[in-house]
């Protein structure tokens, strides 16, 4: 059975997420929440020195860490229209590449803005701890 670990709020675990409901790819979707379930995903993708994230799909020996990665992959194994029409590393890969960007970017404006907000930063720890 495939495992998607993603996290809830993640842009990149959005993207593959979508790519893999699109293409009616079943998977069992495990939420990601690092630090707290990082032992958890090292041990199922057998890294466990290497740096680990998510999103990440896990298909038998088949581990892809990669939100574009994985929506080739929905494409390979799933149904319905292409979400790369001219191929898979056509124009959706350039278009992707700016995306990317654009959210690394918006990333490192979020954590610089929260870094000395206690309140904001209390709110990234899971309820549960």
């Amino acid at each position: 059975m495939r495992v998607f670990y993603s996290i809830q709020v993640s842009p990149w675990s959005e993207l593959a997420r979508w790519a893999l409901e699109h293409h009616r790819v079943e998977c069992r979707r495990a939420e990601y929440l690092p630090l707290v379930a990082e032992v958890q995903l090292r041990v199922a993708t057998g890294k466990m020195f290497a740096r680990v994230s998510a999103p990440t799909l896990i298909d038998g020996k088949t581990v892809l860490a990669d939100s574009l990665d994985i929506a080739r992959y929905a494409e390979l194994v799933g149904h319905g229209a292409s979400l790369f029409p001219g191929g898979p590393n056509g124009e959706v890969v350039a278009w992707n590449d700016r995306a990317m960007r654009a959210l690394n970017a918006g990333r490192t404006l979020h954590f610089a803005r929260i870094e000395g907000d206690q309140d904001a930063l209390r709110e990234l720890v899971p309820h549960f701890v």
